[in-house]
């Protein structure tokens, strides 16, 4: 998906009409917007809303904007979603895209991850078939992750498998008890990590200090 094309007409519309349909595509807007569970949205969605809950499907793209969103239906395709707080608590078929103060994943996302947040987590009952790159604050990771994780946080918990590698920055870095990373670990932090005796590393582990600018 062409976020930026695709963001620019979604604004565009957002500020002309509260709620239109055109070109199996939807745009809806407003102090809340909800989508119930016997909906089916025929192509793209298009939404801004201090308060968004999505219990229904969107048969291809999600772009949302709003204070509160709630995705407990599901997205086949890609989702933009940006938010003081977004839950994802149902599966998105290809990439999601979060930007938000709060983030919860707690289902499937069939493709990459890329999270800007100041708290995210990725709970057990969620997979990422790609990659994570995450950017933000403390970050939980105890969902499956199909390929590599990286990023720069405050703090990171890896508490699942990882087929790939890991590659952040991260004053504080766990490893608990069900971490299995397939590949090699390389993390930059003023300190040593913490790692689980039951934890697993497959390839090899290296750890550079920060380095601090001249002032």
């Amino acid at each position: 998906m062409n976020y930026k094309k695709a963001l620019f007409l979604f604004l565009f519309v957002a500020l002309a009409v509260p709620s239109i349909s055109f070109a199996d595509s939807v745009v809806r807007t407003g102090e809340t917007v909800s989508v119930e569970s016997d909906n089916r949205i025929e192509g793209d969605f298009y939404t801004a809303a201090s308060v968004l809950s999505l219990s229904g499907q969107v048969s291809e793209d999600l772009i949302s904007v709003g204070g509160r969103s709630t995705l407990n239906g599901s997205v086949g395709g890609d989702a933009l979603m940006i938010g003081g707080s977004v839950d994802v608590h149902g599966p998105v078929g290809d990439d999601l895209r979060v930007i938000a103060g709060d983030v919860i994943i707690a289902e499937p996302i069939t493709g990459d991850v890329f999270v800007m947040g100041g708290s995210v987590k990725v709970l057990s009952t969620a997979s990422i078939g790609g990659d994570l790159l995450v950017y933000g604050g403390d970050v939980e990771v105890s969902g499956s992750v199909g390929g590599d994780i990286i990023g720069r946080v405050e703090s990171l918990r890896i508490d699942a498998p990882v087929a790939g590698l890991v590659d952040v920055t991260a004053p504080v870095l766990v490893l608990g008890d069900r971490a299995d990373i397939a590949g090699s670990l390389q993390y930059v932090s003023a300190e040593p990590l913490t790692r689980s005796p039951n934890s697993k590393i497959g390839g090899e582990t290296t750890h550079n200090d920060v380095v601090e600018k001249d002032v």
